[in-house]
């Protein structure tokens, strides 16, 4: 007895000089390097959010479940000693050291694991990083671990069997196992029964509405525009060619959220007030949108993404039901931080759902987010269209796409440039959304639906032509090309300083940083009607907007507008079900996100990000959600990048402060009256752009800007923005 109390003591002891290892191995690096918790807990509000409640309760229960994982580790060892001192006498006079080699072979077992799935894990990255990892390393790897996997589920097996052996006089335990089975079964074939008892849907019902959004997706990597790049989506090119694609889509704003609330109200930015991620509530004017119409339509409405950092949408906007990770200071302290050998090889199981809901199919938890794990998601909480009593609206969102473009599985090599990290990223999610699609086919969901597939906005990634301007096609006057920002190329070394032939005004970085880079602003945007009816597959190449997807579904579905409802976007629907019926002309808003320069580049580091914009966020003391503090945001309104576009003619402004000037303004106003506007240091410049010929020129004064629209456009931008627009 004394021996098992001994192993007990020292199992337990070995297990918490682990957990403290692996902190103290996490923290010091991060403390090192400048790193995000270094950051974190150098800002006043870290410290004051960790005694929120809701922050508190997160916190504590994350603590709880990963004691509970130590725990069973070491009641396994313990059990499995236990029934070995019985076989082998042996084994009882060195019990204590047995069974620490018993724990210690357990727990490189899972490391080993760790680091084999999850290779960019903190954990892993120190052997993952190395060149020689797939070619040398990996096979190694791999044979040791799976010669631990087979030795330790047999000495695992072979404890259990014994205990079963010990205990047969016992039959309850037999009875209990067969009670246990037989339910089992009777719920797989209640499955079965269900995926059978599949009513086909009438075309006279009104049709299923499915909306799939990927994030930053560039037309040009798809077979909207048939470039070299196009085979990265393979899954998406098939549903293309049945299309109706509009390959001259913008979106109003370059972000997430943004650009949503504009899906879903058909309203532009400036007037439903979504005009950053994570928006005051206070800013924003919602009001009637499209799942609102849907409902009272008689649809039963859904959303689901598998990332909330910076988009929250949520109940209030007319969906019954949400699929999403769980959002707010919980979301980016666990999500991030949950990433230890032991846990992480739980995370995408049943029980990694119940118990880390802030990794769980959740994407900004790259290093153990499995694209998998959110189709299983999806599949488990959508309805069958058998069981649909109501048609179904599901709008969904995909974030593979975006930055840091990266997941469970991925592997760069640490000289791995943006372009071929973003296409990784890109065929990742197309297969994710092939995957998607074939679960909703399984459904039935698709026998009689329309499908709207869409980007929320491009990417710029510091190719040649992501930016509009060009020096060759400048046209001059007193304007100079030297005031014109130069970027980097992304094939440049990040410490070149050769200004003429590395740096460019031809390109940039992002979305949402730079309003004459068309490359962040350009989506995908194609439709389809699965079912008895049919849209002939067709290009419409007028320029449309993601505006336009509200009131044309609203046109085709013919559900009445209220008559205090105005809405920015126009009908599609004479272009889905006619021939290439031209869009009206109109004049197309848009304008830029909250910038700051550590997101303008090819190697975006988190601190650096933290660093400059921590402050700009509040956290609800109750709920623990993110959202902008309403102060900065009227001053991100004075730092806003504005653009026009009439026809081939666009003409954009640029405010009169740098993204430099924009953070020291912050700094400035933290303890100070948050309602004043610095002066500028000089008058804003505009641009105006020939998207016909990539002529431009930031004088419109000159000989060639007088020929063209450039003040009218002027008029009508001031106009539209008021006194947002600082143009001294």
């Amino acid at each position: 007895m004394l021996k098992q109390q001994d192993l007990l003591k020292g199992l337990i002891w070995v297990t918490l000089l682990a957990i403290f290892d692996q902190l103290l191995f996490f923290v010091s690096f991060q403390l090192a390097s400048g790193g995000t918790v270094k950051v974190a807990l150098g800002e006043g509000i870290l410290w004051k959010v960790l005694l929120y409640p809701v922050v508190l309760k997160a916190i504590s229960f994350f603590f709880i479940a990963q004691s509970i994982v130590y725990a069973v580790l070491i009641f396994v060892v313990w059990f499995c000693c236990q029934q070995l001192r019985l076989v082998y006498p042996w084994f009882e006079k060195r019990l204590y050291w047995m069974g620490t080699l018993l724990w210690t072979a357990t727990f490189v077992m899972f490391c080993l694991g760790n680091i084999i799935y999850f290779p960019n894990s903190f954990f892993s990255l120190w052997l993952t990083k190395r060149p020689e990892y797939i070619t040398d390393i990996f096979p190694k790897l791999a044979l040791v671990w799976a010669v631990l996997v087979v030795v330790l589920s047999a000495v695992w097996g072979g404890s259990v069997l014994r205990f079963l052996s010990h205990h047969r006089r016992h039959p309850y335990l037999l009875k209990t196992s067969l009670l246990i089975l037989a339910l089992l079964l009777m719920r797989v074939g209640f499955a079965f029964y269900q995926q059978r008892t599949v009513t086909p849907v009438s075309s006279d019902t009104p049709p299923n509405i499915i909306i799939i959004g990927l994030d930053a997706l560039r037309p040009d990597y798809t077979a909207v525009t048939g470039t070299s790049q196009a085979a990265s989506t393979p899954h998406l090119n098939q549903f293309l060619q049945q299309a109706v694609i509009f390959d001259e889509a913008v979106t109003p704003l370059a972000r997430t959220f943004p650009a949503w609330v504009s899906i879903l109200t058909g309203r532009h930015p400036k007037d439903h007030g979504a005009r950053f991620n994570l928006d005051a509530p206070g800013f924003l004017n919602i009001g009637f949108t499209l799942p609102k119409a849907l409902q009272e339509k008689g649809y039963q409405t859904w959303f689901a993404t598998d990332e909330t950092r910076f988009s929250n949408i949520e109940a209030d906007l007319g969906f019954d039901h949400l699929i999403k990770p769980p959002e707010g200071a919980n979301d980016f302290l666990l999500g991030t931080l949950n990433d230890f050998p032991m846990t992480n090889l739980l995370v995408n199981s049943w029980i990694g759902e119940k118990i880390f809901p802030y990794s769980y199919a959740n994407r900004a938890a790259f290093v153990t987010y499995r694209p998998a794990t959110f189709v299983t998601r999806l599949n488990k909480m959508l309805p069958d269209q058998a069981h649909l009593k109501k048609p179904l609206f599901l709008s969904m969102h995909l974030l593979l796409s975006h930055w840091p473009n990266e997941w469970a599985t991925s592997r760069f090599s640490s000289s791995a440039l943006l372009p071929e990290r973003y296409r990784a990223s890109v065929q990742e999610v197309d297969a994710q959304w092939g995957a998607v699609m074939a679960m909703l086919k399984k459904k039935k969901l698709l026998d009689h639906a329309i499908v709207v597939v869409l980007s929320d906005h491009g990417e710029s990634l510091g190719l040649p032509g992501d930016r509009l301007l060009t020096e060759k096609w400048h046209q001059p006057g007193k304007d100079s090309l030297k005031r014109v920002e130069r970027s980097r190329y992304v094939t440049a070394s990040p410490s070149s300083l050769h200004f003429k032939t590395d740096y460019g005004i031809d390109t940039s970085y992002g979305h949402g940083t730079d309003i004459l880079s068309m490359s962040q602003y350009k989506t995908v945007l194609a439709w389809q009607y699965l079912g008895e009816k049919d849209w002939t597959p067709k290009h419409i190449y007028s320029r449309v907007s993601l505006l336009d997807i509200m009131p044309t579904l609203l046109d085709v579905l013919s559900v009445p507008m209220p008559k205090q409802v105005e809405l920015a976007g126009v009908s599609l629907a004479k272009n889905l079900t006619q021939g290439n019926t031209v869009p009206e002309k109109r004049d197309f808003y848009l304008e830029d996100g909250y910038k700051i320069p550590a997101i303008a580049t090819d190697t975006i580091s988190i601190h650096q990000v933290l660093e400059q914009s921590l402050h700009a966020y509040n956290i609800d003391s109750k709920t623990g959600k993110v959202t902008m503090r309403s102060d900065i945001e009227q001053l991100g309104l004075s730092a806003k990048e504005y653009a026009i576009i009439q026809d081939h003619w666009m003409l954009a402004f640029y405010p009169p402060y740098t993204d430099d000037d924009v953070i020291k303004m912050l700094d400035k106003t933290l303890n100070k009256n948050p309602t004043r506007k610095p002066l500028p240091k000089e008058k804003g410049r505009w641009f105006m752009v020939d998207l016909s010929t990539q002529k431009w020129s930031a004088d419109l004064e000159s000989v060639w800007a007088k020929r063209t629209p450039a003040q009218q456009l002027k008029a009508k931008l001031l106009a539209f923005y008021g006194n947002e627009i600082h143009d001294l």
